[in-house]
């Protein structure tokens, strides 16, 4: 049983780091191992086997519907894969469409393949699929007689929209005609906008398709709408605000105010987005109430409008941001502030702001301060830095340490080796009792601190990184960048005892000896570094002898041509043949 567990532990800690990567990465965190040494991959050509079609035709044609569906759903797929000549089957899709017994199972496969064929040949097939079709098919065909600007559906949309409305069916009519500029739909639009009666998805459709086609004159039917008040208005005020969605002028502008400070959200919300539009200074009198809105839709235009008018109280409102309870608005606001640094009148004001938040209490403020502060490269937030990286919340030592990382200070390694150790030797003793996220943020935290001291070749770090070649002795993303980091740290050095493990590590590819490619790759790249000579045997199994989409086999290549003086070939092309399609062939 505990033979089991050590074999199956290496693959469950490797998933854990794939999807702390993936993560991590959402936050703007990257790993400098990951690109060092760079190494070129092949350009991709895809081939596909052409004898297929024929057998698709064949079984479009048969009175099956499973057939059909699944050769029209094999024909979409390998367009979007690249294949080509399949303009050829459009009229065979085209044939089967037309067939007025055609199940709609089979109508909407079909009119779905002449869609991802971009078939504007079939537009007349598809306009009357949709005429006489479900709301299914309409629902695909209507967006592509759009986009090829069809001009026969419009009098059908026309009239669709007449009707009481269907939902889906007359919010697809409204953007049809909203695309097409179609001003006679206006009334109607006026109309269903200002119903009470009608459901409140197709309201708002079409009354913003109204603000487009007539960006004026609509400031009485808001003035109107916006003055129910309570829950019974709710629905009424939306469409307001939304009518004004592209007017200006002191009417309008006096309006939006008034909704900006409405106590439902999604007034509020598109009511300041439009006024910071026209200029941030007209929410002037509502933005700290907007800052204050429990409401994160409400915050997040309030951010906006911080960022286009960064004046030095504005930007200490938008330092606060970066501690804001929801994730949308302190992530808005840090992308805000790196983008304000490009400008050097803002850069002392946006380092105050994020050395005060580093400096405050709130995890969320932490995180996002860190990230700030690596991003731009700010050296006094180093001490802090240092500081967090035994704090409680795996979100603000990961990113502390990948600002140490960024940071890249002489000052900071030993004590980073000091964490590290400390760090690692509660890991293994603990990884039982924390839960899953929390291992994962000291994987990601363990790999930032080695990759800084690879960064810096830390010489101290040598002897433990060293104790995380062998199997099953720390987090993958851990060992492979201890292992990337000796290979830094020794660079040009020989004979220094470990490159044999190296070695058992690059070539354990048994179910019974198993490493995750990133493993193996570091180890790859470090024997290269190392001048290992003794494992070119090893480098040259696992190489496929040109750069391949293989990590392993790219490293392998690499530190051949390190060693031995073999220049590797320049990255060129490599086939992909696609398989997994509907009906192959026999004997494909």
């Amino acid at each position: 049983m505990v033979a089991s567990v050590r074999r199956v532990l290496p693959s469950l800690l490797a998933l854990l780091a794939i999807a702390g990567t993936l993560r991590a990465a959402g936050e703007g965190i990257d790993s400098t191992m990951l690109n060092d040494p760079p190494v070129a991959w092949p350009k991709v050509v895809r081939v596909f086997d052409n004898t297929m079609l024929p057998l698709w035709y064949e079984l479009l044609a048969r009175p099956e519907s499973d057939h059909k569906v699944r050769s029209a759903g094999a024909i979409a797929e390998a367009h979007r894969r690249g294949m080509p000549g399949l303009d050829k089957a459009i009229p065979k899709l085209v044939a089967e469409l037309d067939r007025p017994e055609a199940p709609a199972a089979v109508r909407v496969a079909l009119v779905h393949a002449l869609a991802t064929l971009d078939a504007k040949g079939a537009a007349d097939a598809m306009f009357r699929a949709g005429r006489d079709g479900d709301i299914d098919v309409r629902q695909i065909v209507d967006p592509c007689l759009t986009r090829w600007q069809y001009e026969p559906v419009r009098a059908a949309w026309l009239e669709r929209i007449q009707v009481k409305p269907s939902q889906r069916g007359t919010v697809l009519a409204i953007r049809g005609l909203l695309a097409a500029k179609d001003l006679r739909a206006i009334p109607r639009l006026r109309e269903i906008a200002l119903a009470a009666d009608e459901p409140a998805p197709v309201r708002l459709e079409a009354a913003a398709a109204l603000a487009e086609l007539k960006p004026t004159g609509l400031e009485a039917e808001a003035r109107t709408l916006g003055g129910v008040a309570g829950h019974r208005g709710v629905v009424g005020r939306v469409v307001a605000a939304t009518l004004l969605r592209r007017h200006d002028g002191a009417v309008a502008i006096s309006l939006l105010q008034s909704f900006a400070t409405d106590p439902e959200p999604t007034v509020a919300s598109r009511a300041m987005s439009r006024l910071i539009e026209l200029d941030p200074k007209h929410v002037a009198g509502v933005l700290d109430a907007a800052l204050a809105n429990p409401d994160a839709a409400v915050r997040l235009p309030a951010v906006d409008s911080l960022h286009r008018n960064p004046t030095d109280i504005n930007l200490r409102k938008l330092g606060d941001r970066l501690a804001d309870l929801h994730p949308d608005v302190r992530t808005k606001a840090r992308l805000a502030m790196l983008d304000l640094y490009g400008k050097t009148e803002h850069q002392a004001a946006i380092r105050r702001e994020g050395l005060r938040i580093l400096n405050g209490p709130y995890w969320g403020g932490l995180q996002q301060a860190s990230l700030l502060l690596g991003a731009i490269d700010h050296k006094p937030a180093a001490p802090r830095l240092l500081e967090l990286q035994r704090h409680e919340r795996n979100e603000v030592f990961v990113s502390a340490a990948w600002a140490l990382r960024k940071l890249d200070l002489p000052d900071t390694a030993a004590p980073a080796l000091a964490i590290f150790n400390e760090r690692l030797r509660f890991y293994k003793t603990r990884i039982n009792t924390v839960p899953p996220l929390v291992g994962q943020g000291f994987d990601e935290q363990l790999s930032q601190l080695a990759q800084l001291l690879g960064q810096r070749k830390h010489a101290p770090a040598s002897a433990p990184f060293r104790t995380l070649i062998p199997l099953n002795s720390g987090p993958t993303e851990t060992r492979a960048a201890a292992i990337w980091a000796l290979g830094r740290i020794h660079d040009g050095q020989k004979n220094l005892g470990f490159e044999s493990l190296l070695e058992g590590r690059l070539n354990a590819v048994s179910p019974f000896d198993l490493e995750p490619p990133i493993i193996r790759r570091m180890c790859a790249v470090t024997l290269g570094r190392v001048q290992a000579a003794a494992t070119v045997p090893s480098l040259r199994t696992h190489y496929s002898g040109r750069p391949v989409r293989d990590d392993v086999s790219n490293a392998c290549g690499w530190a051949l041509e390190r060693i031995t003086g073999e220049k590797m070939p320049a990255a060129g092309i490599e086939e992909e043949r696609q398989v997994g399609f509907f009906a192959l062939p026999i004997g494909k």
